[in-house]
């Protein structure tokens, strides 16, 4: 039998652990339920959900691998963002469902860490305890209301079941169990590489509290080795677990090589003083969690001496005392160790972003400072009279206190502009936040706001690349292009690899005209952002000004292949399509067109044109009527359906007066320069039997068409006016 560590001798019933695991999940709940109301946010959630076209698609084979292949934010985590692409199959782009996603998976987790705890440590009370801190601690509002943070939900899942795996595993010694905890374990890094040290902490849980490396002195050698708990049998075990370790390093590093801060940007030793600083601002915001927010910009040359010299006493003073005191309370090593350990992969010492520190940080390190603290004062307070009583009034007004200032702070996250204001009042000086708030106020049309905004970031952080990219966005609103060029040239100059900017430059140079500068930067930002299906859109658009019409085609084709939704593109394939005689073809994606954007007048008219070409006559003719619905003054359409009107053989398609009476506002809409329409009105004319009319539009058509130098139309112009002069209609169907 395992030795019972936790206190206590009467094993709680099935139903004890139900109700608790059922607590668990109200308070979560209680806490998180709003967020079903809120909306997605302007923090990543744009790339891995609402403009990722390979997320909205949802699941596929080929979406899968896909996700396996490539990196969302310049992180390898392909399982979340499998999970997203579960979500859009399910909800689509409806926030709750997303939102409900991650509740979710936190739950899960609030549950399996308490079961998890139970498990290694036979404390019940204490277990649920732990638990309901992690479930409702505000510094995990960030980890559970943002959706982009699934990585975080969905890896404490896996992390907690590797755990009992590990439990499991240690505690009946089958391969299978073994191989269980690396499947687990590797299905955790592909969720968020922050588990990278799950393997040192599988050490320090092996001396507790599985007390694998406290085998009794009685114990032989073979005994030892047979229940595994030598020391070489237990590092030996975990060699491929640090494999996969690596293994994830090394797949976050080149994911991330191109946005890793270099040493001549920031120091090693204001990394480390950075390190010191934000992890005693995550005790302190462990004890009182207020003035929370999204973002911490980091301090970067401006770190306090003082500050730092204090911060690392302090670390210092906490590490000594916990390992003197390790036999006596070797839960308060073992909690610490878990709390830095887990910390390291993001304590900035390869710093990657801008922030200093991060809420969602302590999501999973923070369980193991509150295990510490929860089991050294059920041990002081051993001698305690009534300590039931106390500790249990204590825990429910500590849990308490944490809902409501969780729940407070979850309010902050219902949407982007609530959420940058709260960050702007917690730092007035956050040039993050002002960034944000001009995007959103450009979302809203806001210009001269985004402007604002922009301009305030700069003054805060002058080589801020996402204030210059906002202000250039803004500029261009404004019709401002020499500016929006120039603040676009120095995001590139300051960040080269900055999403969206390449984009945004391309754009502009598209629109003025510089078509192989703009197709350079959509091909820059492919390159950054694989997945943002408008620069394959406009590369294909500028391409095609260009004349280089297969290589449009390819881009197109692989735009509607990452989201077959998108409008323009498929029109823009039938165009090219049709130009090269596959009418079929260009039909099909007229069709698609129609199908993602009904109100395209143009691709209504083309699709007429096919028709006709084709032989439908009458399908023909409704795409016209459809057209001039949306567009009365679509000159196409007028001039297609009048002539088939006026022209075609059927007497059941031809309508004399109707043909007169689009001809004549053609030829108006066209300011009477197109001999083209006289031809087109002449034979309305002669079909309504006006052929007086029809001699004289015919004639003045060939005189239009003369001056300008176009001596076929004006032979066939004549020669339509020789037939009506015969009093005969003209019979083609075709022009």
């Amino acid at each position: 039998m395992p030795k019972r560590i936790g206190g206590g001798t009467a094993a709680p019933t099935r139903a004890t652990i139900f109700a608790v695991c059922a607590g668990l999940a109200l308070i979560t709940w209680l806490v998180f339920g709003q967020v079903l109301g809120h909306q997605f946010v302007n923090y990543d959630d744009e790339f891995y959900i609402y403009e990722n076209a390979r997320v909205m698609s949802g699941l596929s084979w080929q979406n899968v691998w896909w996700a396996v292949t490539h990196t969302v934010c310049f992180n390898w985590h392909p399982l979340t963002v499998i999970s997203h692409m579960f979500d859009c199959q399910l909800y689509g782009l409806r926030p709750a469902g997303h939102h409900f996603t991650s509740v979710l998976f936190h739950s899960v987790a609030v549950i399996l860490l308490f079961l998890a705890l139970r498990q290694m440590t036979h404390a019940l009370w204490k277990s649920a305890f732990v638990a309901a801190v992690f479930a409702v601690h505000p510094l995990h509002v960030e980890s559970v209301a943002w959706v982009s943070e699934r990585k975080d939900t969905l890896s404490a899942v896996l992390f907690v079941l590797t755990l009992g795996a590990y439990t499991h595993y240690v505690r009946r010694r089958s391969l299978t169990a073994y191989f269980l905890v690396l499947l687990l374990f590797a299905l955790g890094l592909m969720a968020k590489p922050m588990l990278v040290t799950l393997p040192f902490l599988l050490l320090l849980l092996d001396w507790w509290p599985l007390r694998r490396l406290s085998a009794s002195p009685k114990s032989n050698d073979r005994s030892k080795i047979l229940s595994g708990s030598t020391i070489g049998c237990i590092l030996l075990e975990k060699i491929p677990l640090f494999f996969l370790s690596a293994a994830s390093c090394f797949a976050t590093v080149v994911a991330q090589k191109s946005v890793i801060y270099r040493f001549d940007q920031l120091s090693l030793t204001e990394r480390a003083g950075n390190a010191a600083l934000a992890i005693t601002i995550y005790l302190r915001q462990s004890v009182l969690p207020i003035g929370l927010s999204v973002f911490y910009p980091h301090p970067r040359h401006e770190l306090s001496a003082i500050q730092v010299g204090a911060a690392f006493l302090l670390l210092g003073v906490i590490t000594v005392a916990a390992f003197i005191f390790r036999r006596a309370h070797p839960y308060c090593l073992v909690g610490w160790c878990w709390f830095i350990g887990m910390l390291i992969p993001v304590i900035g010492i390869v710093q990657v972003g801008g922030q200093s520190h991060a809420d969602r940080y302590t999501y999973l390190p923070q369980i193991g400072l509150v295990m510490a603290v929860t089991w050294l004062v059920e041990n002081i307070s051993l001698a305690m009279r009534n300590r039931t009583a106390i500790l249990g009034a204590a825990a429910g007004v500590i849990v308490a206190s944490l809902m409501g200032l969780g729940w407070k702070q979850t309010m902050v996250w219902r949407d982007s502009r609530s959420l940058w204001m709260h960050a702007l009042a917690v730092n007035p000086r956050n040039d993050t936040a002002h960034n944000a708030l001009a995007a959103v106020a450009l979302r809203e049309n806001q210009v001269d706001e985004a402007i604002f905004h922009a301009r305030n970031a700069l003054e805060i952080r002058p080589d801020s690349p996402d204030a210059h990219n906002q202000l250039g966005q803004a500029f261009l609103s404004k019709g401002r292009r020499a500016e929006a060029r120039a603040e676009f040239q120095r995001v590139i100059a300051i960040s080269p690899n900055r999403p969206r900017v390449h984009y945004n430059l391309g754009t502009l140079l598209l629109e003025a005209g510089e078509l192989d500068d703009a197709i350079v930067q959509f091909r820059e930002e492919i390159k950054i952002q694989p997945a943002l299906i408008e620069a394959y859109a406009n590369l294909g658009n500028a391409l095609v000004r260009k004349g280089e019409l297969d290589q449009a085609l390819a881009y197109f084709q692989k735009a509607v292949e990452m989201d077959p939704y998108l409008p323009k593109v498929h029109y823009n394939i039938a165009l090219i399509l049709r130009g090269r005689g596959q009418r079929d073809e260009a039909a099909f994606h007229l069709q698609k067109e129609l199908q993602v954007n009904p109100a395209n007048a143009e691709a209504h008219s083309d699709l007429g044109v096919v028709w006709l070409e084709e032989g439908r006559v009458k399908e023909a003719i409704d795409e016209w009527q459809k057209t001039l619905e949306l567009d009365p003054a679509n000159l196409n359409a007028q001039v297609n359906l009048a002539w088939t009107l006026a022209t075609f053989p059927d007497s059941t398609i031809r309508n004399g007066a109707k043909a007169v009476d689009l001809a004549e506002r053609a030829l108006q809409v066209s300011g009477e320069r197109d001999p083209r329409i006289y031809q087109v009105m002449a034979a309305a004319y002669a079909e309504h039997s006006q052929f007086d009319a029809a001699v004289g539009a015919a004639e003045r058509g060939a005189e239009v068409a003369r001056r300008q130098g176009d001596n076929v139309i004006a032979d066939a112009l004549q020669s339509n006016a020789e037939l009506y002069r015969r009093r005969l209609p003209l019979r083609t169907g075709l022009r």
